[in-house]
């Protein structure tokens, strides 16, 4: 029977991306040094896709590994659905904001409400892609 650490660290990349950031930091993050080096060499640039996150999957993230990877998202999804009703809100209150993604190029918005688009949006000078649908969120700001 072959083990996971004696695969070649090719074929451990290649693995990786059938996961999902959440869980690939869940399950691999931790379990020694090889590993640790290999999970931030495959995520040079992070895909954060919260739409289906569970909450305690989301704390999990939020405690563990938001702060060390957010400088190097540049993708995110987020939604307040079924699994994480309220998740900006949840994620605002975790001391987190959009624009600390300084390098967030694409940003998906799905049913999310009660935000102001223009304050969630100030400071993501590399933002090229933003999709928006099913969304009660005020354009209204000051000078605006």
């Amino acid at each position: 029977m072959m083990q996971l650490e004696s695969l070649p660290n090719d074929l451990l990349l290649d693995l990786f991306e059938y996961f999902d950031t959440v869980h690939l930091l869940h399950v691999f993050s931790g379990l020694n040094y090889r590993f640790h080096v290999l999970i931030y060499q495959h995520f040079r640039a992070y895909h954060l896709d919260l739409r289906r996150i569970s909450k305690y999957d989301f704390d999990t993230l939020c405690q563990q590994y938001l702060r060390a990877i957010a400088d190097r998202i540049v993708s995110c999804h987020l939604a307040d659905k079924d699994e994480t009703p309220g998740l900006l809100n949840l994620f605002y209150s975790r001391g987190f904001n959009i624009n600390q993604f300084i390098k967030l190029k694409s940003l998906t918005l799905h049913h999310i409400y009660g935000r102001n688009i223009v304050e969630m949006l100030d400071g993501l000078i590399h933002l090229v892609y933003l999709s928006i649908s099913k969304c009660n969120i005020s354009a209204e700001a000051e000078g605006v």
